[in-house]
């Protein structure tokens, strides 16, 4: 099954191939290293910074089509802002990093 869908980012960029490479790579590029810290601070318990680090790679899925990627960083955020479902946290963050490897690949093949 596909997880990312380029639609939205193929009429941001108005097909632009180089754009769209752009964006794609600066996404392939932060979110390796956003995830890392998301796992840092849910090491260290720091919900505050782990909430950050979701909130702000949420966007970047989204406009990549990567909407089950979204929807769990929202529940990441949602979590950790709220300081509910902590014990959950490990199990979504694990199954939003085995996700991102099969996005990153449909993102890299698109390139």
């Amino acid at each position: 099954m596909q997880l990312t869908d380029l639609t939205f980012l193929t009429s941001f960029t108005k097909g632009d191939k180089d754009k769209m490479a752009k964006y794609i790579n600066m996404f392939l590029e932060a979110a390796p290293g956003i995830i890392t810290g998301m796992e840092t601070h849910m090491a260290n318990n720091d919900w505050a910074q782990l909430r950050t680090a979701a909130h702000s790679l949420k966007p970047q899925a989204g406009y990549m089509g990567f909407k089950q990627g979204e929807a769990l960083l929202k529940t990441i955020e949602q979590c950790a802002g709220e300081q509910t479902d902590l014990d959950k946290i490990p199990a979504h963050l694990a199954e939003f990093k085995t996700m991102f490897e099969q996005a990153k690949a449909e993102l890299t093949a698109a390139l």
